[in-house]
C-alpha cells in the first residue's frame, strides 16, 4: 500500500508540474561513461526479441565490447562477455585473454581465476608441464588469496592422483585444506583419496566435510548413514538416511534399493519393526536379486508374528533356488545365495555345502562366500575345515564370529569364544545377527554404549553442524538474497541500478557452485506499468561467482543496469510517460514439467522490489535547464540532455503517428534538432558520439542524415562507429558506403563493423582491406588500441595440440541472453518537416503490442 501510495503521490506532483528536475536533482545517478554505455549498448542488442541470432549480430555485439576497452581497458565486465562469446564459439584462446584480463583486474573473484586456471590446464598437454606451472603459480610473490591457493594446490592432488602417486596427492590435499577447510573442489577430491582400510573415524569425517560442502550428495548421506548404523550409532545414523529421504521426495526421485535395505537395518536398530519391514519390502521389491532384503523380510515377519506370510515367503525362496541344479551355470551371487538359505531358513547340510564350496571356488577371497562355506561346513560336521574359513574372517564379519563362538563353546573353550567376541569390529546390537550371539549366553554382546566403544566416532559425528541437513527445507533462513534499487525514482535519462547481494544469515559456511549448495544464478524478470503493462519473464541471467564459500555474515554483491532489451527500449519509447517497474528474480532456477521457470530445491523466489522512471518535465524551466546542459561544459549533465531531448523527439514522431496511449505535452522540436545538430559538430569527440547515440531514438530528417553522414568521416574512430551504426538502419542503401569503409577505414573495429553489414546484405566484400594505424586525436589521452591488462602471473606453457585434442565444452548459452537481430531501420530522408520517425518493425514489441516471448529458463545446474 505504501508503494502505491509512492506511485500516485509522484504522479500528481508531476502532472501538476510541482516536480521538476531541480526538485529531483538530489541523490540523481549520472549516466553512464561512454565505456560503460558501449557495454550496455552491446547488452541491449544481445536482449532484442528475434527469431534466431545472425553472424551480423555476434560481430556487432563484439565490435561494441572491444570499442569499450578501446576507452577503458580496465572495463570488466566488457572482458567477461568477450571470454563468454568466445567459449561460445570455441575460441579457447581468446578466452583465455579475457579471462588474463579479469584476474588482473580483480585479483579477488574466485570464479574468474577459477576459471582462468581451468583454461590454462587445458592448454598444457604434460602433467609434468602442468605440475611446473601449478608450482610457479604459488611461489609468487605477493602470494594469491588463500582460497585461490587453495584450488591451486587441490589441482596438484588431482593431477598426483591421476599419476596414481596417492601419498603426493594427499600432502597437496591437506596443504588445501590447510589454506581453505571450506573448499568445496578439496572436500570431495577427499572423497576419491579415502581408501577402504581407512580407520572408521577417518571415512566419516571425510564425508561429513564432503556432506557438508554438497548436503544434496545424497550418495555421500547414504554411505555415511550406514557407517554410522554399523558402528551402533542408529539414531546419528537415523537423521542421515531421513535427509536422503527427504531429498528424493523434494526432487521427485525413487529411492535405490540399497538404500531402502539400508534404512530398513537402521529402523530395526531404532525398534520401528513395522517401518523397516515395509522398507525391506520395498527394496526386495524393486531388486529381486537383493537377497539379503527378503532373509531381512522374513526375519521381521516372524518377529511381528505374522507367521503366514513368513512360511509363504520362504517356499518361494525355496522354489527359487531348487532351480539351482548346476551352480557353474548361474551367477556367483545367486548360488552363495542359495547355500546361504539352506544353511539358516532352510537347512539342508549336504545341498548347502555343494553350492557354498562352489560359490566359494569361483570367489575365493569374497568375505560372505567364505562366511556361507564355513557355515555349510560346520552344519556338516566339518568343524575343524569351518574353523579354519571363518577365522580369516571373523574380526569383521559378525556372522562368521558368531557360528566359530558357537564351535568354540560347544568344545568347552568358553575363554577362547569369549575373546572372539571381545575382538569382533563391529558388535550388533539389532538384527538377526544379535539374535545368533544372544543365544550364547554369558558371551554375547555387552549393553556398552557405541559412543564410548567409539568415541572418534562419536566427535567426528559430534562436530558435524546438522543444521546444513535443513539447508534446502530453509533456504531463505540461512541465504538472504536481495535486489536493491539504488534510485526509486529513476529519471529520464539515468541508468537503473540494482545491486543483488546473498548474505549468509546461518552459522555455517554456504558453499556456491556447481557441486555446491546453492548455483547462484539470477533469473531476472521485469514488468512495466504505464501507458500499458509489459511484462519480460526471465530476461536477465546472471551469475554472482566472486567466491566459491559464503562464510558465516559474508555478503557479495554484483551491480548491474537494468535498463537494457525490451524494458529499457520501452522505457525509451515514453519519455513523459510514468513507468512503475516491479523487479523480480529467482536464485538458482529450475524448469518444471510444465515449462516454468520455478526455484530449484535450494532456490528461491527473492522478494520484488520495486521502483518509478519518472517521466520527463517538460515546462519552460525544465526545457531551459535541458537546453543549458545540452549546451554547458561539464560532460555527465550534458550527455544526459542529449539523451533526453533524442528520446522526446522520438516519441513526438510516435505521438503523430498515433501510436501512443498518452498525449505527451509539445516540444519545442526544431530547436532540439539544432541542440543536436550543434552537438555533432562539437569539439569533443565524446559529445559528438553520445549525440549520435542520442539520434537513435528520433528519426532524421534530410539535414541531419547529411550531418550524421558527414561524421563518417570524422577524425575520431568512435564518431565514424557510432555513425555507421545509425545510418546502417537503412539497409542496403548504404552498401556503397559500407564498402569505402569497409577497404579504407584506418580503425579495424569500423572495417569489421561495415564489413559484416556487407555480409549480412550478400554484398561483395571491398578488394583491399589495410592494416590498422593507429590514428590521431584531437585531444590527448584520446582512444588508442589497448593492449589486455597484465596479471602478473606466470603464462601456462604454450603447446601445439594435436588434431582432435578436445577443447573446452562452452558454457552454456542459457547462462547469458542470446545476441539478437539488428536494430530499427530508420527511416529514408525527407525534405519535409516534421522529420519523420522510422517505420515501425512489425516484431517491435512496444509498437505493436505483442509480448516478449518467454525466454528459456536455465536447466538445474546438477
Amino acid at each position: 500500500m505504501r508503494l502505491i501510495g509512492a506511485w500516485v503521490t509522484a504522479g500528481i506532483l508531476l502532472a501538476s508540474g510541482l516536480l521538476t528536475p531541480a526538485a529531483l536533482a538530489a541523490d540523481r545517478a549520472p549516466p553512464l561513461a561512454t565505456p560503460d554505455l558501449l557495454v550496455d549498448l552491446a547488452r541491449d542488442l544481445a536482449l532484442a526479441p528475434r527469431q534466431a541470432e545472425s553472424p551480423l549480430d555476434l560481430t556487432h555485439i563484439e565490435v561494441l565490447l572491444h570499442a569499450a576497452l578501446r576507452l577503458n581497458r580496465e572495463q570488466v565486465e566488457a572482458h567477461r562477455l568477450l571470454e563468454e562469446l568466445a567459449q561460445l564459439r570455441g575460441d579457447s584462446a581468446a578466452a583465455r585473454l579475457h579471462l588474463e584480463s579479469q584476474v588482473a583486474l580483480d585479483p579477488g573473484n574466485y570464479g574468474a581465476f577459477a576459471r582462468w586456471l581451468t583454461a590454462g590446464l587445458e592448454g598444457i598437454q604434460t602433467s609434468e608441464q602442468r605440475k611446473r606451472w601449478l608450482e610457479a603459480l604459488l611461489a609468487l610473490q605477493p602470494p594469491r588469496p588463500r582460497d585461490q591457493r587453495a584450488l591451486l594446490y587441490v589441482e596438484l592432488a588431482r593431477l598426483a592422483l591421476e599419476g596414481m602417486q596417492r601419498a603426493a596427492a594427499r600432502l597437496a590435499l591437506d596443504r588445501a585444506l590447510g589454506l581453505d577447510d571450506q573448499n568445496p573442489d578439496a572436500a570431495l577430491l577427499a572423497l576419491e583419496l579415502l581408501s577402504a582400510d581407512a580407520p572408521p573415524h577417518v571415512q566419516l569425517r571425510t564425508l561429513l566435510r564432503a556432506l557438508r560442502a554438497s548436503p544434496l550428495r545424497t550418495d555421500v548421506a547414504s554411505y555415511a548413514a550406514a557407517l554410522l548404523d554399523a558402528y551402533g550409532f542408529a539414531a546419528e545414523a537415523g537423521v542421515l538416511f531421513d535427509h536422503v529421504a527427504e531429498q528424493a521426495q523434494a526432487r521427485g526421485e525413487a529411492l535405490t534399493p540399497a538404500f531402502l535395505f539400508e534404512r530398513a537395518r537402521n529402523l530395526v536398530a531404532l525398534g520401528k519393526l513395522p517401518e523397516a519391514l515395509a522398507s525391506a519390502e520395498q527394496a526386495a521389491k524393486q531388486d529381486g536379486q537383493l537377497f539379503e532384503a527378503v532373509f531381512l523380510q522374513h526375519w521381521l515377519m516372524t518377529r511381528l508374528n505374522r507367521t503366514a506370510d513368513a512360511d509363504a515367503l520362504k517356499a518361494a525362496l525355496a522354489r527359487r533356488f531348487a532351480e539351482i541344479r548346476e551352480p557353474a551355470e548361474w551367477h556367483v551371487n545367486d548360488v552363495a545365495q542359495a547355500a546361504w538359505f539352506h544353511s539358516t531358513l532352510d537347512p539342508q547340510p549336504q545341498r548347502a555345502l555343494m553350492l557354498a564350496e562352489s560359490a566359494a571356488q569361483r570367489a575365493p577371497q569374497d568375505p560372505f562366500a567364505l562366511r556361507v562355506l564355513g557355515w555349510a561346513q560346520a552344519g556338516s560336521d566339518r568343524i575343524d575345515d569351518a574353523r579354519r574359513t571363518l577365522m580369516p574372517i571373523a574380526g569383521r564379519d559378525a556372522y562368521a564370529a558368531a557360528r566359530l563362538a558357537r564351535i568354540l563353546r560347544d568344545e568347552g573353550d568358553a575363554d577362547a569364544a569369549a575373546r572372539l567376541a571381545a575382538n569382533l569390529e563391529i558388535m550388533p546390537l539389532s538384527g538377526p545377527a544379535y539374535e545368533l550371539f544372544s543365544q550364547l549366553g554369558p558371551l554375547g554382546p555387552t549393553t556398552q554404549p557405541a559412543g564410548r566403544r567409539f568415541p572418534e566416532i562419536a566427535q567426528s559425528f559430534s562436530e558435524f553442524d546438522r543444521d546444513v541437513l535443513s539447508f534446502q527445507k530453509h533456504v531463505g533462513r540461512y541465504l538472504e538474497a536481495e535486489i536493491r534499487i539504488e534510485n526509486p525514482g529513476v529519471g529520464v535519462g539515468e541508468p537503473w541500478w540494482a545491486v543483488l547481494s546473498l548474505t549468509n544469515r546461518g552459522r555455517f559456511p554456504i558453499t556456491l557452485g556447481e557441486g555446491g549448495m546453492v548455483s547462484p544464478v539470477w533469473a531476472i524478470s521485469l514488468r512495466m506499468e504505464g501507458d500499458r503493462v509489459r511484462e519480460h519473464p526471465q530476461l536477465l541471467m546472471e551469475r554472482m561467482d566472486r567466491a566459491a564459500v559464503l562464510a558465516p555474515g559474508q555478503t557479495i554483491r554484483i551491480r548491474r543496469t537494468l535498463d537494457v532489451g525490451p524494458p529499457g527500449r520501452a522505457a525509451r519509447l515514453t519519455p513523459q510517460q510514468l513507468q512503475r517497474v516491479t523487479v523480480t528474480a529467482i536464485l538458482d532456477p529450475a524448469v518444471d514439467a510444465e515449462g516454468r521457470c520455478v526455484p530449484s530445491p535450494t532456490g528461491q523466489a527473492v522478494r520484488p522490489a520495486y521502483f518509478n522512471r519518472v517521466p520527463a518535465t517538460t515546462n519552460r524551466e525544465a526545457l531551459h535547464a535541458l537546453f543549458s546542459a545540452a549546451a554547458g561544459q561539464v560532460d555527465a549533465p550534458r550527455f544526459q540532455a542529449l539523451e533526453v531531448m533524442g528520446q522526446l523527439l522520438g516519441e513526438r514522431h510516435r505521438a503523430e503517428l498515433r501510436q501512443l496511449a498518452y498525449r505527451p505535452s509539445p516540444i519545442p522540436a526544431d530547436r532540439i534538432y539544432q541542440a543536436l545538430s550543434a552537438s555533432l559538430a562539437a569539439e569533443s569527440w565524446e559529445t559528438r558520439a553520445r549525440a549520435l547515440h542520442a539520434l537513435s531514438f528520433a528519426g532524421l530528417d534530410a539535414n541531419l542524415v547529411r550531418e550524421v553522414q558527414a561524421r563518417l568521416d570524422d577524425p575520431n574512430w568512435l564518431v565514424r562507429l557510432m555513425a555507421l551504426r545509425l545510418l546502417a538502419r537503412q539497409g542496403n542503401s548504404l552498401a556503397p558506403v559500407c564498402q569505402r569503409l569497409a577497404a579504407e577505414d584506418t580503425e579495424e573495429l569500423v572495417r569489421t563493423l561495415a564489413q559484416a553489414h556487407l555480409d549480412a546484405w550478400g554484398i561483395a566484400p571491398p578488394q583491399t582491406q589495410p592494416n590498422f594505424v593507429p590514428e590521431s586525436s584531437e585531444r590527448p589521452g584520446a582512444p588508442r588500441r589497448a593492449e589486455p591488462p597484465s596479471s602478473g602471473l606466470p603464462a601456462p606453457p604454450v603447446v601445439d595440440a594435436p588434431p582432435g585434442t578436445p577443447q573446452r565444452q562452452p558454457r552454456d548459452p542459457r547462462d547469458r541472453p542470446q545476441p539478437p537481430p539488428p536494430d530499427d531501420r530508420p527511416p529514408p530522408a525527407d525534405e519535409r518537416p516534421p522529420p519523420r520517425p522510422p517505420p515501425l518493425p512489425a516484431d517491435d514489441p512496444d509498437l505493436r503490442d505483442v509480448l516478449t516471448p518467454p525466454r528459456a529458463a536455465p536447466t538445474q545446474p546438477r
